[in-house]
This record gives structure tokens, sequence and C-alpha cells, in this order.
């Protein structure tokens, strides 16, 4: 037992003075398998979800063209986003240079943004 560890030694400092690795690397076929796991990350950094964002706001900024009805926690995203004081129902406002237009509609009473 005693002869083996000291063999051992010496073989790995042989090894070392050489350049080569003292332990047998692990094959890249074994894959994800419990003695090799691989990376938890499922979904790809570009396809994470903002959660600090309004979904029906930047859905509609990434669309050519659409219409999304308003509830007061939009509105109070965009004040906060594009520091709007106050919407009018009277006057309809565009959301900088997203090309957003955010208007009273009388059919359904409530605001909507159209782009």
């Amino acid at each position: 037992m005693k002869f083996d560890h000291l063999y051992e030694s010496y073989f790995n400092t042989a090894k070392q003075v050489v350049g080569k690795t003292t332990t047998r690397q692990q094959s890249s076929r074994m894959g994800a398998t419990p003695w090799r796991q691989g990376s938890q990350n499922l979904v790809p950094d570009r396809d994470r979800v903002d959660p600090t964002l309004n979904s029906k706001i930047e859905t509609l900024r990434n669309k050519p063209n659409g219409k999304e009805i308003l509830t007061n926690s939009d509105l109070q995203y965009m004040m906060s986003e594009y520091g709007f004081r106050n919407f009018s129902k009277t006057q309809p406002k565009s959301l900088g240079k997203t090309g957003i237009t955010v208007y009273w509609d009388t059919t359904i009473n409530n605001f909507v943004a159209e782009k």
C-alpha cells in the first residue's frame, strides 16, 4: 500500500516535470451525465425576459403596427418610463421615437396604444 502511494507520487511528479496531466481527463462523449453535469441554463440570455419591462408596450414597440388596450398599470409604466405627467382624453400623445400614439377610444371608454 505504501509502495503504491510512493510510486504514484513519484510518477505524478515525473509527469508534472514533462508537462503532462496527472489525472485522466474525462471524455467529451459522456455528455451531461450525473458524473459530468452540464449547465442548467436552459434559456439563452438573448431570450430571457426582463421583468421590469411592460410586455404590452415592448411588444408593440417591436411590431411594425398594432393596437393594444391599456390598463392603469400600463399607463403608470408609460408615465415612469417616458416621463408623461398625465394623459388627456381629448389630446393624443406620441411616445417619443417609438411611433406609438396613445389616445382615448370613446367606443370602449379606455386608453388605446396604436402604432
